[in-house]
């Protein structure tokens, strides 16, 4: 299996860390199969295409900033972070707080 092969990869001489990378990919396998969002998931597919656990966390990490964008108050902020990083709502996020800050 390709989970089997990634643990092996990441820890080719550690047997009990295989397993635990083993058990997280596979949680996370299930975890990013039920993902609701496809916009995110495709970024998430697209910025670690092997890793499912790292594909979790920018899932969430992105659906949570999208959250923040979609709420942010201040619409010419909004469109100069997303002008300035179309596809990734964390870095829109900082962007918008960074630029509001100033």
């Amino acid at each position: 299996s390709e989970l089997v092969a990634f643990a092996i990869k990441e820890h080719p001489e550690d047997y009990s860390m295989q397993q635990y990378v083993y058990e997280e990919q596979v949680e996370a396998k299930e975890f990013m199969d039920k993902a609701s969002n496809s916009e995110l998931v495709a970024f998430a597919i697209k910025e670690h295409p092997e890793d499912y656990s790292m594909q979790q966390y920018v899932y969430e990490e992105q659906l949570e900033a999208k959250e923040f964008m979609d709420k942010a108050k201040n619409s010419e902020l909004v469109a100069f972070a997303i002008k300035e990083h179309p596809e990734d709502y964390s870095m829109q996020q900082y962007v918008y707080e960074e630029r509001l800050e100033s």
